[in-house]
């Protein structure tokens, strides 16, 4: 269990490096902060923590 989620981890690090630098590119205005703001935004999935996995509301 240990692996796969370490696992998984470094495959959402690098996919997070990669839409860091995608917005980084795409958004030169941006400082780092509002790059990483950004990117946390679009990063954070929409979760219910209150329902048990798979059920709808």
């Amino acid at each position: 269990m240990k692996y796969w989620l370490r696992s998984l981890l470094r495959e959402i690090e690098k996919e997070y490096k990669k839409l860091t630098l995608a917005l980084a590119r795409d958004l030169p205005d941006f400082t780092l902060d509002e790059l990483l703001e950004r990117v946390t935004e679009l990063a954070e999935p929409e979760v219910n923590w209150g329902q048990p996995m798979g059920k709808e509301i």
